[in-house]
């Protein structure tokens, strides 16, 4: 099988870990493996892993933690390729297997579940995002506030008062959004969360839409920022819109996280 490696190349430690990576994946379990040009090169040192790109792979595969996925997403949602994580971060909640595991990849595999995940699009402007985990408007600076005015359907205007509001992904429930008091939803569930953060009233909750619902955001004072998937995009100067993506992320899970829901 053709792989293509998204390495989380930042420290030496995880130079040795990629190497590593395509060592076992190659020599013992048979697969041929690439990777885009600069990460060769921080890896190896030179371009010889580069050999293909990702349009060419059969599987992308991610080596790190959630971060590492949410990065390599970009990477298969662009060539249309499945995801796979390998853990060798912190939580690596949306891994499919341990580093540690890596020897048996193969037997692994098969026993994997293919998951169709479901994602969010923001449009600012003339750009377009597309969110796995989720899309945040926020406030920039540590004492201040945002006054955010909400329309679910272009309907009736709400005003929140407070840190920002988050729009997740089922599966990103589990990520900002549980911290911020939202409801973890099963990852296979077409729907998403609109959770305050922080709100001044008490009278403002999570809300869960269903996949139909388009969500339209501003701001009174130009005062918030968006992030997508924890990565600040633009600035909140004009209306915002919050919907379910066209796209899907085919993502290799263990069958057990579904279980859990």
């Amino acid at each position: 099988m053709k792989l293509f490696i998204c390495p989380n190349g930042y420290t030496e430690e995880q130079n040795i870990q990629a190497r590593q990576c395509v060592c076992i994946l190659e020599q013992k379990c048979g697969h041929s493996c690439s990777m885009g040009k600069e990460d060769s090169i921080c890896v190896f040192g030179d371009e010889t892993k580069a050999c293909f790109g990702p349009d060419e792979s059969e599987l992308v595969i991610s080596l790190g933690g959630d971060g590492s996925v949410l990065r390599a997403a970009k990477t298969a949602l662009a060539n249309e390729k499945p995801l796979m994580g390998i853990n060798s971060g912190r939580l690596g909640y949306l891994c499919a297997i341990s580093f540690s595991d890596l020897e048996r990849f193969n037997e692994l595999f098969d026993e994997l579940f293919l998951s169709q995940r479901h994602l969010l699009e923001v449009t600012s402007g003339e750009k377009k995002y597309i969110a796995v985990n989720d899309i945040v408007f926020a406030k920039r600076n540590v004492g201040s506030t945002v006054d955010l005015i909400i329309s679910v359907d272009d309907e009736r205007e709400l005003k929140m008062r407070g840190d920002g509001i988050i729009f997740s992904t089922a599966t990103g429930s589990t990520a900002y959004n549980l911290s911020a008091g939202g409801p973890m939803l099963s990852p296979d569930l077409d729907a998403f969360v609109m959770t305050p953060i922080c709100p001044h009233s008490r009278q403002e909750y999570p809300v869960v839409l269903s996949e139909n619902h388009t969500v339209f955001v501003s701001e009174k004072y130009k005062e918030a920022d968006i992030y997508v998937d924890g990565v600040f995009v633009d600035s909140l100067n004009e209306k915002a819109t919050v919907k379910k993506a066209d796209k899907t992320l085919q993502l290799y899970t263990d069958k057990r996280i579904l279980k859990a829901f």
